[in-house]
């Protein structure tokens, strides 16, 4: 009994005025009942829709309801196709426009909204980098890697010829090979072995060319 008075209240709310449409929260609030519950309301206004005294069509989660008794087929919310047709006379009338909710204007406009901010989201200033300019960065660093690694080449050879030039290198190979000799043979002085091997033998078992530190092996000794 309490769904059926509710049920008349939800009806009267609507009012006589044609093509009146009101969203959940709006016929809540037309009752003006802060003690009516949801649950209450919301199986009054499914029987009414199921009774056809209602009509009702969700537009992505806002439901809306209008009176059916207050719509022609060409005033529902859902017909987007105006009527026209000629009179006896031959005379045309006027193409009568399809009814627009507000409440369904403002739910479109919020959804190009939020589809417009998802398309600023999808593409920030600064995206990445697709693959194939991953691909070109990457060929850039590694040709960029080379050119470092010629460059400091270049720099020992430069240095290499300068060196020549002016005698230093030859020094140097000189030191070197004095500091070899006298290595070689401070570990000769320490084989052990039965007979102990020779210069000769030692430096082979090193891997080492006798002419590198410039030994002899027919005259036992360096030159």
């Amino acid at each position: 009994m309490v769904e059926l008075g509710v049920q008349e209240r939800i009806l009267k709310s609507f009012g006589n005025g044609v093509n009146a449409i009101k969203t959940y929260e709006e016929i809540l609030e037309g009752l003006a009942n802060k003690d009516l519950d949801d649950i209450t309301l919301q199986t009054s206004l499914d029987n009414l829709v199921s009774l056809g005294k209602l009509g009702k069509k969700e537009f992505g989660n806002t439901p809306v309801y209008w009176l059916e008794s207050q719509f022609t087929t060409t005033q529902l919310p859902h017909a987007a196709t105006p009527t026209s047709h000629r009179s006896s006379g031959g005379a045309r009338k006027g193409i009568r426009r399809p009814f627009v909710s507000p409440v369904i204007s403002s739910v479109k406009k919020s959804r190009l909204e939020e589809d417009d901010m998802k398309r600023k989201k999808g593409s920030p200033k600064g995206s990445t980098p697709s693959s194939s300019n991953k691909e070109l960065l990457l060929e850039q660093r590694q040709l960029l890697e080379k050119i470092k690694e010629k460059e400091v080449k270049l720099q020992q050879l430069k240095k290499a010829d300068e060196m020549a030039k002016t005698g230093e290198l030859d020094k140097l190979i000189m030191k070197w090979r004095n500091v070899s000799q006298e290595v070689a043979e401070q570990l000769l002085a320490k084989a052990q072995g039965i007979p102990p091997p020779t210069m000769g033998e030692m430096l082979r078992h090193l891997h080492i060319d006798p002419k590198l530190i410039q030994y002899s092996e027919e005259d036992e000794s360096f030159y």
